[in-house]
């Protein structure tokens, strides 16, 4: 492909050196522009640590260690500074949507967010279900009967809101994080929220959070994606996504798998 395309160049731009350091000059573009992307990511404060300077997952802490560890090998192998930033959920979403050169994850696709960055790889596929007190059952069995309670706590800007939105929901009562959402419900404050029941997020350690329990109504299925601004060129796009199927073949992807994602009982052999 590569002599061929050479070669094509050769016999159209034959004598035009100008022409030719143009080409030249936008590819090495290209490459910069790899590495200049800022990756940031999402409430993973309790299941990541920072090691000389640069966030890494905690061994089998759950799905926030296992992107960051993803990620990180993905870096190695386009050879680009390991440097990933935490943000709030709702800033991450807002820059890479609004900011040149970002790379973001986990992030939920929708229709709202389709066209306004670009979907690199999926992630991890989890199940939200809603949550309710042990002592103040809701009793709910459909999606319909969610709607008849007074309130359901949900974080603001996220997949929770805008697809319980979308499916005709009336009763939301957003907050700005997920800590917020789920002290309000404990409160009684709220009926229920969503979620996936990863409560490794809280930051608030006196939460009783073994005073709520999950329900049988599952909200939906969703999908967490590594997403770029909408600036970021379909080539370095394909480089990354050559890069993940790459960790994929070599069995690295079900190593990151053992070691982040799944509990360490699930790795013992007896």
């Amino acid at each position: 492909m590569r002599i061929i395309i050479e070669s094509s160049w050769h016999k159209t731009v034959k004598n035009q050196p100008i022409f030719i350091f143009s080409i030249l000059f936008c590819l090495m573009s290209v490459e910069v522009f790899a590495a200049d992307l800022q990756f940031i990511t999402h409430s993973s404060t309790h299941q990541t640590f920072v090691e000389k300077g640069k966030l890494r997952g905690k061994l089998h802490a759950g799905r926030r260690a296992f992107y960051v560890e993803l990620i990180r090998e993905m870096m190695a192998i386009m050879d680009v500074p390991q440097v990933i930033v935490n943000y709030p959920l709702a800033r991450g979403i807002q820059y890479v949507q609004t900011k040149d050169n970002i790379a973001f994850f986990n992030v939920t696709r929708t229709a709202e967010r389709e066209k306004s960055v670009k979907w690199v790889i999926q992630l991890l596929e989890t199940e939200s279900y809603f949550y309710e007190l042990k002592d103040a059952p809701t009793g709910i069995k459909t999606l319909e009967d969610a709607k008849k309670v007074r309130a359901i706590g949900v974080v603001r800007g996220g997949v929770h809101e805008s697809q319980l939105t979308a499916q005709g929901f009336n009763n939301l009562h957003a907050l700005e994080t997920y800590t917020q959402v789920l002290s309000m419900l404990i409160k009684g404050r709220t009926n229920l929220t969503a979620s996936a029941g990863d409560f490794s997020t809280i930051q608030e350690k006196n939460l009783r959070l073994d005073t709520i329990q999950a329900t049988n109504v599952k909200v939906f299925s969703s999908i967490g994606y590594l997403c770029f601004s909408n600036n970021v060129s379909d080539e370095v796009v394909k480089q990354w996504q050559q890069a993940f199927q790459q960790l994929n073949r070599s069995g690295k992807l079900q190593q990151i798998t053992n070691d982040y994602l799944l509990p360490a009982s699930a790795n013992k052999t007896f």
